[in-house]
This record gives structure tokens, sequence and C-alpha cells, in this order.
């Protein structure tokens, strides 16, 4: 209880973790698998306060728009080596450089949950699904890559 802040000097603090609490986690570059546990804690905080803490950057429905991501970043003044990213779906189709967005999500470490687009472009490398002339674009521009983007999404 704060009686003397204003609303002005408060936000909400998210804080998640991997199989945890969300509280005291170590830092990590282990990717999310399957079954993992997420939470996800809010706090509202103080002025002053937020400046020790991490940022974490959410970005959906990118759709392989590679510019509107990258001028996205800058805007958001975003600084890789000590603040994270997460895309929550939709990185491909629809834009004309999806391979591109693939590659800096990947440079930039963020971690990815699988949006039906990637869904479907997966089940069309592993069954040969009808698929949009985008997803069979997307395959031939990964070349002999595609394994490891296969692996990597």
């Amino acid at each position: 209880y704060h009686p003397d802040s204003e609303l002005r000097d408060t936000w909400v603090w998210f804080q998640s973790g991997i199989n945890t609490d969300g509280a005291h986690n170590p830092v990590t570059t282990r990717k999310l698998k399957r079954g993992d546990i997420l939470s996800l804690n809010t706090f509202p905080m103080i002025s002053g306060y937020y400046t020790a803490l991490e940022r974490t950057l959410f970005v959906g429905d990118v759709h392989g728009c590679y510019m509107e991501l990258k001028g996205l970043l800058e805007m958001a003044n975003f600084k890789p080596d000590s603040e994270r990213l997460f895309f929550v779906g939709d990185l491909i189709t629809r834009g004309p450089k999806p391979l591109e967005v693939l590659k800096l999500a990947h440079q930039l470490g963020a971690s990815c949950v699988l949006g039906n687009h990637e869904r479907s472009f997966l089940q069309h490398l592993k069954k040969g699904s009808q698929s949009s002339d985008s997803f069979s674009k997307l395959k031939e521009e990964m070349g002999d890559h595609m394994p490891f983007w296969e692996e990597w999404l």
C-alpha cells in the first residue's frame, strides 16, 4: 500500500518462468518443451523499481512482414543483450519475407510459440500436404537449411 503514489507512477510487472512459480528464476536459454508449465505473475510496481528489472517483449502475428518487425523492434528500442523477446505465433506466411523473419527471430535468441501457420507449414513438410504458394516458396527459400528450420520451429 502506497498512499502517496499516483496512478501515473505505477504499472504492472509481468514475471514468468518455466516449471516454476515465476519467482526467483535463474536466467536460462533453455527452449520451451512440450509439457512445460509457464507461469505468469503480475504485480503493481511503483515508479523507480522497474529500472532494475529485465524487460520482456511479446509480439504476435508478424506474418512474414520483416521490415515492419524491424521497425517495431527499433521503435521499442529492443536490446537483445539485456531483454527477452517472445513471438506468440504466426511468424510466417502472407508477408513478403517469412524466412528473414525466422532468421531475425533466431539471431535475436527469441522464444517462439507455434501459431497455426507454423503448424500448417510443418505439416506440409512432413506429409507433403496441399499448401499455399507461400509454403512452397518458403520451403524453396530454405533450401538445404530446411531441416535446421524445421527443428528450430
